[in-house]
Order: C-alpha cells, then structure tokens, then sequence
C-alpha cells in the first residue's frame, strides 16, 4: 500500500527540513517515498557494498569459495531484521515458513526470488524429466522443481533428487511411452500420496452439508467426517465387516440411524439382556442423586453397580432374573 497522495505538495514543500517533528501525518506520499529511497541509497552506498564485501572475503579466507552474497539478499535480510520489529514470531525461522499458521507471503517470496532455483520457464524448454535443486543445509528443506506434465515445485525434509528413478510417460512427438527421469522426492510422493487423496475424496462425497460462517465450524466438521471414514476402514478389517460389506454410505446410514433412534422407555432395554440375566455381581449400591428404579420405575437411591441402572433392594432379585 502507497502513502497518501498530495498532489499539492512537492519534495520540497512543508516546513524547515531542520526541524525534527514527531508527527509525520501531515507528510505526503512523495516526501514519505523520497525519505524511504533516500535511505536505501544511503544504505546502498555506504553499508551495503562494505557488508557485501567484507562477508564475502571472510568465506572466501575460509575456503568457502562457492559462498557468494549479492546486495539484494543483504536487502532481504535487512528487511526481515526490520519485519521483526512489528510482526514478531517466537521463532525466527517461522518468518519463511510455509505452513498455513506462521506464512508470511512477503518473506517468503523474496527469499524463493533470491534462491538459484532455476526459473520455471527455462526448465519448461530443457527435455521431459529435467529438474533443479535447491538445499538450505541449515533446515535441510530441499526444493526441487520437476518438468514432468507440467511444472511442479515440490519441499520435502525426507528426500532429495537422488537416486534419480524413471517414469514411463507417453510421448506426443514419437507416439509412444518413454521413460523420463523422476527425482526421488517425486517418486517418494506419489507413493503416499493415495490415502490422503482417498481420505479427501471420501469426505467430499458425503460432507456435512449444513454451513455456518463461523470460523470454527470447520474445524469441528472435518473431525467429524475423516473419524467417520477412519471408523468405517477400521470395521472393514473386522469379522462382521467382511461378511456384511458396507460401502461409506451404508456404514454412515448406520450411524445416523444409531444416534437417532429413540430412548427406549423402558430401563430394562437400556442394559443388554446378555449383562442384566447373568446372574454374576450385581450389587446394589448407594447413589448420590434419585433415580427411577428399573423394576418399579419409582425413585430410588438404590443402584446396581454393574448395570448402571436405579434399583431397589427388593427389586433387584425381579429386575436380574426375568
């Protein structure tokens, strides 16, 4: 964003330039924008250059040949040292991060433009299966961008380009499938690439459908539907699953008609018949609170431990055994 527009003031309107005011509001866009080039030319001149060289002859000495500095990464280090004082982060590395919480377009932009990763329209001339690298040994995030179909840049912690596998691609200019080099990050994601497009696809078929403008929703809604998915892989590798083979949507059915089905009014249906009729430690306990008895349905104090339901002590011997 530009500061403020006055076409009625020059470079060199406005009061003495000797008088130091705290207030710079009444300043326009053209004397705020000549202050700020002013200062990059000061800089420029004067800083940048000895900064350039003097780093440049301390790796040098230190047989770092390869290690080179331009003035416009001193500029983007200069401009993250000044970022820094109104947009802090507890990390300083989080300043050029790419996860969605922490990333700061800006940051990480200039230091993407800055790094020798060759440009995508230069890659896109050279032969199907070509790619460049770029490794910041520091983090030991690697970028490779990768000509295959189209132009993919891909950053991976685990793989580089190395070992160079092959991928079989069809061929417009020789009419058949040849077989092109793929770095090994690209083969390692294509690899494990599946479940999660699995996982997305599934919870796009039936997603919750009601919408809210609330900024949390979603984050409550995609639980919901991914432990579904989850729930419904995990029972087809039971028993019951492999005989009775329920798609995503039946197994969702399933669920909605679980949950909506109605209380049974009587207490005795809320204990399987198998744990209430075995017969074995059933004891009658104190409760804190009434409770409407199981037999009788009249308040009670009275509980049984295990079926978890209010019952008298002269009920229980009816409740258990019938």
């Amino acid at each position: 964003m530009d500061p403020p527009e006055n076409p009625l003031l020059s470079d060199e309107d406005s009061e003495d330039e000797d008088f130091i005011n705290p207030d710079i509001n009444h300043l326009s866009g053209n004397q705020l924008r000549a202050t700020a080039e002013l200062h990059a030319k000061h800089l420029q001149d004067t800083v940048l250059e000895l900064i350039v060289n003097c780093l440049n002859n301390f790796a040098f000495h230190k047989d770092n040949i390869k290690f080179k500095v331009t003035i416009n990464e001193i500029k983007v280090f200069i401009g993250i040292l000044l970022l820094s004082g109104y947009c802090s982060v507890p990390r300083y590395r989080m300043y050029w991060e790419t996860s969605s919480d922490t990333h700061n377009e800006v940051v990480s932009k200039a230091i993407i433009e800055k790094a020798s990763l060759e440009e995508a329209s230069t890659l896109k001339k050279k032969v199907r299966g070509s790619y460049s690298q770029l490794t910041d040994t520091d983090s030991g995030i690697t970028l490779i961008r990768y000509h295959d179909n189209n132009i993919v840049t891909v950053a991976s912690t685990l793989r580089g380009a190395k070992p160079i596998g092959k991928a079989r691609r069809w061929s417009h200019k020789e009419k058949k499938r040849i077989q092109i080099d793929q770095p090994a990050c690209i083969i390692n994601y294509n690899c494990y690439m599946r479940g999660v497009d699995r996982l997305v696809q599934n919870i796009s078929t039936y997603r919750v459908n009601v919408r809210m403008k609330k900024w949390y929703w979603q984050m409550i809604m995609f639980p919901l539907n991914a432990s579904v998915n989850n729930a419904w892989h995990l029972y087809r590798l039971t028993s019951k699953g492999k005989e009775d083979k329920l798609d995503l949507l039946g197994f969702t059915r399933f669920i909605v008609q679980t949950y909506l089905r109605p209380t049974p009014k009587s207490l005795k249906k809320r204990v399987c018949d198998d744990i209430r009729l075995d017969g074995l430690n059933h004891v009658i306990v104190k409760s804190m609170t009434q409770i409407l008895c199981g037999e009788c349905h009249k308040n009670t104090t009275m509980t049984c431990n295990k079926c978890n339901v209010g019952c008298h002590v002269h009920c229980s011997e009816m409740f258990h055994y019938r």
